[in-house]
C-alpha cells in the first residue's frame, strides 16, 4: 500500500505543556470500543479513578468535562493517562489527533490538522514551496475500492492544481481565480457536460466585494461557535468588515502591502485545503467543492487577519497561526458546520463561483 504525506509530516510531534493551546480543552473526547474495554481493566485507585471520569450517559462513551478540560487533563496541562499508563493507552482518537487519514483504494493519505498550533507553526512557517513524500507501506486496505480510472484522473487532475496554487509568477488572488476557473471545467468534465459556464470578469468596486466577504462572515456567525475566542474574534472581523471608511481602506491596503511578505502562507493554506478535501472526489463525483473550499478559507482566513491588523497595525507570525488554526477548529472540526459551508458552497449563490471570483477581481 502507498502512503502520501505532506514534506513536513515527519517532523510533527505533540509539544504537550509547551503549546499555546489544548487539545484536551473545549473538545468532548469519544472513547472507542477498543480502548473503553482496556480502561474497564485498570487496576487500583488510578483505574477507579479513570472509569469514574468517563461519561456512559450516551450511545458512545466519552471522557467527562470538568468546566472545558478534559477529566483526565492535569494542572500542568499534561495527560494522566500518559503519566500514569504510557502513550499506548491513549484512546483511538487521542492518539491520532492532530492527524487526519484518508484511504482510496491502495493509496493513503495523511496529513495533520491545521487545528493544532505545532502543525500549523509546519505548515506557515516554511516559505519554501510545499510537497510530499510517497512512501510504500506493508499494509492492506480495509476500506471500499475505489474506481481506479477515477483515481487516476483526479491524482493527475490535482497535481495540476498544485501547480495553480504554487505558481509564484502570479499574485495569490490571481491564482484563486485559475483555481476555480480550473476546478470547474474540471466539474464539467466528470459530468461530461458540453457547456462552459460564463464568468464575468468586469471589474467590481472594492467596496461592494467587502460587502460581499461580510455576507460571508454573517453567515458563518449562524454556526455553533467552537468556543469564545472564535465568538470574539469572528466578532471583531465582522465590525471591522461592516464599517468600511477611508481610513479603513488605508489600512487594508498597508495590510495588503504587509502580506505580501507572507503571502507564501496562502499559498501552503490552499495546497492544505487542495490535499486534504479533494480526492475525496473519487467517492462523490465532487471535485469543484474542495477547490471552493480552498479559496473560500483562505480568503476567510486573510479576513480574520485584516481585521487584527486593523486594531494594531500589525499582526505577527505566531498570530497568524494562531487565527488559521481558529478557522479551521471552527469549520474543519465540527462535521455539522464543515458541510453547512459545503452546502453553502453547492447551493447558495453568495458562495457560488461567480461570486468568489468577482469578489477575488476587486481585490
Amino acid at each position: 500500500m502507498l502512503l502520501r504525506v505532506p514534506d513536513y509530516y515527519e517532523r510533527f510531534h505533540c509539544i504537550a505543556s509547551a503549546c499555546p493551546d489544548n487539545c484536551c480543552i473545549g473538545w468532548e473526547i469519544d472513547i472507542d470500543p477498543d480502548s473503553d474495554r482496556r480502561y474497564q481493566q485498570v487496576p487500583g485507585p488510578f483505574g477507579e479513578r479513570l472509569r469514574r471520569s468517563i461519561h456512559r450517559d450516551r450511545e458512545q462513551p466519552c471522557f467527562r468535562m470538568e468546566g472545558e478540560r478534559c477529566a483526565m487533563l492535569n494542572d500542568d496541562k499534561l495527560c494522566e493517562l500518559i503519566l500514569c499508563l504510557g502513550e499506548e493507552s491513549l484512546c483511538q482518537i487521542c492518539r491520532d489527533h492532530p492527524r487526519f487519514t484518508d484511504t482510496f483504494g491502495t493509496l493513503r493519505e495523511t496529513g495533520v490538522g491545521l487545528c493544532c498550533p505545532e502543525a500549523g507553526r509546519l505548515l506557515l512557517s516554511n516559505p519554501e514551496p510545499m510537497d510530499f513524500l510517497l512512501l510504500e507501506i506493508p499494509e492492506t486496505p480495509e476500506t471500499e475500492e475505489c474506481d481506479p480510472e477515477l483515481l487516476r484522473f483526479l491524482l493527475e487532475e490535482r497535481e495540476e492544481l498544485f501547480r495553480i496554487a504554487q505558481d509564484r509568477a502570479c499574485s495569490i488572488p490571481e491564482r484563486m481565480d485559475r483555481l476555480l476557473e480550473y476546478g470547474m471545467l474540471l466539474q464539467i468534465t466528470l459530468e461530461q457536460e458540453d457547456s462552459v459556464p460564463e464568468s464575468d470578469s468586469a471589474p467590481v468596486d472594492e467596496s461592494v466585494a467587502v460587502s460581499e466577504v461580510g455576507k460571508w462572515l454573517e453567515a458563518l456567525s449562524g454556526l455553533e461557535a467552537i468556543n469564545q475566542t472564535w465568538t470574539a474574534t469572528l466578532e471583531g472581523t465582522i465590525q471591522c468588515f461592516a464599517c468600511p471608511s477611508e481610513e479603513w481602506n488605508n489600512l487594508r491596503i498597508r495590510f495588503r502591502r504587509e502580506a505580501l511578505k507572507w503571502e507564501y502562507e496562502y499559498e501552503n493554506l490552499l495546497m492544505y485545503y487542495l490535499f486534504r478535501y479533494f480526492l475525496k472526489a473519487v467517492y462523490t463525483g465532487d471535485c469543484l467543492t474542495p477547490v471552493q473550499l480552498a479559496v473560500v478559507s483562505t480568503l476567510l482566513t486573510g479576513a480574520l487577519e485584516l481585521a487584527e491588523f486593523s486594531k494594531w497595525g500589525a499582526i505577527p507570525a505566531d498570530r497568524r497561526i494562531a487565527l488559521a488554526g481558529l478557522y479551521s477548529k471552527q469549520v474543519e472540526y465540527s462535521e455539522e458546520n464543515l458541510e453547512t459551508l459545503k452546502d453553502w458552497l453547492i447551493f447558495d449563490t453568495a458562495f457560488s463561483c461567480e461570486k468568489i471570483r468577482l469578489i477575488l477581481n476587486a481585490f
